[in-house]
Parts: C-alpha cells; sequence; structure tokens
C-alpha cells in the first residue's frame, strides 16, 4: 500500500470510531461498545487513537487474540468479548490495569495468561 492509500485508510478508521462514540475528540473516549471484524479492521491502534479508554465492549466480534486489541491500552480496566470465537487470552498482559474480562461463549483452552492477574478476580 502506497502512503496516500494508508493515510486515507486510517482518517476512514478514525471518523468511524468518531460516527461510532459520538465525540469528535477521540482521545476523550473512556468506553467503546462496537462489533468489529478484526480480520478486516484492525484495533491495533486503538490504544493510541483512544488512550483513556477504561472500558471496552465488543460482544459478537471477530477477534483471533486479545493481541489484536494492540498493545497501547494502558488504562483498560473492563474487557468484554464474549461470542468474539477466542480460543485463548494471550496478549491480557498488554492490559496492565485490566480488572474485569469478560469473555463467555468462546472456545478458550487455556487460562494461563489470566494465572497471573489475580485483581480480575476480585
Amino acid at each position: 500500500m502506497e502512503m496516500q492509500e494508508l493515510l486515507a485508510k486510517e482518517q476512514q478508521e478514525e471518523q468511524l470510531l468518531r460516527d461510532i462514540t459520538g465525540v469528535q475528540r477521540l482521545e476523550d473516549v473512556t468506553f467503546l461498545d462496537a462489533v468489529v471484524d478484526c480480520t478486516e479492521t484492525s484495533l491495533s491502534s486503538l490504544g493510541e487513537k483512544m488512550p483513556l479508554l477504561r472500558e471496552l465492549k465488543l460482544n459478537n466480534s471477530a477477534l483471533n487474540s486479545v493481541r489484536d486489541l494492540g498493545s497501547r491500552l494502558r488504562h483498560l480496566q473492563v474487557l468484554w468479548v464474549p461470542h468474539c470465537g477466542l480460543t485463548g487470552l494471550d496478549g491480557l498482559n498488554a492490559l496492565p490495569s485490566l480488572k474485569e474480562l469478560y469473555a463467555a461463549f468462546n472456545q478458550i483452552e487455556n487460562l494461563e495468561p489470566v494465572a497471573g492477574k489475580h485483581d480480575i478476580f476480585n
């Protein structure tokens, strides 16, 4: 992809996020509720665009992994990912502030990534 195409795509993604949230300044968003197909749309830059995001609700989205969310969601405290097709929770270590995780109705086989996250269970 050329640089102009990448910039245009990024602007489209930002406008879509503005439309979904109803907020012009994405850096002020603290809650996002969306259905996303991560095989077609990347969420890896979500933490850069929404640095104050505290709650992310992705019910019924298509996620390959929690890693699809990127590594910049430093303030995320609540993550909803039920019915997302997840088979694992790899990538949770990139969410240092996570306190609540809702991941029902997935095919998660390995709970090892939550073993060190004692705050989630309190």
